[in-house]
């Protein structure tokens, strides 16, 4: 058997509407190392974009709608804990998945529709938060593919098939998203009434609102992290941060387009410098230890990090279906690791993985960073083990609680009852948080 070249320990960097709107700001140019190769921004934006010129541009008219859970400012209030499901990085696969080494994995989108379906009345789930990048490029067929495969989970216009409850939706706009589509024109469409109102027949990609439950007040913020996307929108943005974090606010929780930090193979830190930014501003603007977790879409994985310890925020990162990245364990410069026993469940999805699909012994060294790979880091290769799923989440008083639900890789063309036996969809991870203990983690791999 062929051993893989030995990986190096350093990894590289990734990757007209119907009113009249100002003149949209030229491109900046700017150069980024994707998967070894220097590539011109604009150059990345264009492989990206599946969609012919005449394309680009949707018409809103004729785009289904979802129904938003909250607009800018709503308050809503619950008797008991507030259940929804956090789902990020739904795209089709695009060119440019080739140059990052995302590796497209069939049937992981469907299983998660499925299964957030399956459970929206067993786990009170209210409304999905989608991370965006849940189109390849903002064309009009896109924006109907999206509503066609999250119809039987996102309540909207159209009419879902196969019965059942249905949840409402928070949308953030992801990278992919505003491909071909300057002016938000098919995020704006598909979700009327989102954003903040910035006036001038303009859609904001950022929003608040507040969860009142069980006498504690939870803010959810809603930021877009494309820093030299957004051009004279970003400090528009960043000034609306200070207001918007006004009044009673007891627990903050966060959700982006891009990561502030990442070990997905293809991702930067804090890429643009956007998330930094954005996160400075909100701590300035809010209560000490105010914010609770912070969630993020365009990893192409799901991972989760504790950088100031058990009392410190969460960073989610989350994947459900689009093309995966290959994720590292840990890094060295800078330092960061996965929380041990997220970790630890993934290694042992990982082993009845191999045991269901027979891997190649090179995968399972690379995993575990032994044989040829001793001294390197470990990395669970997306072409064998590519991790997708969607959390459930809760918040209550002063308690939050986050379930991962993880896509079975060795379910793939099975039936609905996977491989071997195995749940196409199982629960792997558990997480807790109190204002008081902060967080505690914990789980077991459903059988």
């Amino acid at each position: 058997m062929r051993l893989l070249s030995r990986p190096t320990p350093t990894r590289p960097t990734p990757p007209g509407p119907t009113h009249t709107r100002p003149t949209p700001p030229g491109p900046t140019v700017r150069w980024l190392a994707v998967g070894g190769f220097a590539l011109c921004a604009s150059v990345l934006a264009a492989l990206t974009h599946t969609g012919s010129p005449a394309e680009a541009a949707p018409k809103a008219a004729a785009l289904p709608t979802q129904d938003l859970y909250a607009t800018d400012g709503a308050v809503k209030t619950s008797v008991g804990a507030v259940h929804f499901a956090v789902v990020g990085d739904t795209r089709p696969g695009v060119p440019a998945d080739k140059v990052t080494g995302r590796t497209s994995i069939e049937g992981a989108e469907e299983a998660i529709v499925a299964d957030i379906s399956a459970n929206v009345d067993a786990l009170r789930l209210k409304f999905a938060v989608l991370l965006g990048n849940m189109v390849a490029g903002s064309t009009t067929g896109e924006w109907k593919g999206f509503s066609r495969n999250w119809m039987p989970v996102l309540a909207g216009s159209e009419i879902s098939e196969t019965g059942g409850s249905r949840i409402k939706s928070v949308p953030v706009c992801g990278v992919t998203d505003r491909t071909g589509d300057e002016w938000l024109t098919g995020f704006g469409a598909s979700f009327p009434g989102v954003g903040a109102n910035i006036g001038a027949n303009r859609v904001a990609s950022w929003y608040r609102y507040d969860v009142a439950a069980d006498g504690k007040t939870w803010r959810f913020v809603v930021l877009d992290a494309d820093k030299a996307t957004l051009g004279s929108r970003w400090e528009e943005q960043v000034a609306w941060i200070d207001g918007a974090m006004k009044g009673k606010v007891d627990h903050v929780l966060v959700f982006m387009n891009r990561p502030k930090m990442s070990l997905a193979k293809g991702a930067t830190d804090d890429d643009g410098g956007g998330p930094g930014e954005l996160m400075d501003t909100v701590e300035q603007s809010t209560n000490l230890n105010a914010i609770v977790a912070v969630f993020s879409g365009n990893s192409g994985t799901n991972e989760i990090f504790l950088p100031g310890g058990r009392l410190g925020e969460a960073y989610i990162n989350v994947s459900s279906g689009a093309p995966a990245a290959t994720l590292a364990r840990w890094r060295t410069t800078p330092e960061l690791k996965l929380e041990s026993l997220f970790d630890l469940q993934l290694i042992k999805s990982f082993d009845r993985t191999v045991d269901a699909l027979g891997l190649a012994e090179t995968l399972i060294d690379h995993a575990k960073a032994r044989g040829s790979y001793e001294g390197f880091v470990g990395e669970y290769e997306s072409r064998g083990f590519p991790i997708a799923g969607w959390w459930s989440v809760s918040v209550a008083g002063d308690t939050m609680g986050l379930d991962f639900r993880m896509w079975n890789p060795a379910s793939a063309g099975a039936d609905d009852s996977g491989a071997g036996g195995a749940s196409v969809i199982a629960s792997i991870y558990r997480a807790d948080w109190t204002a008081k203990d902060g967080w505690k983690t914990g789980g077991a791999v459903a059988p």
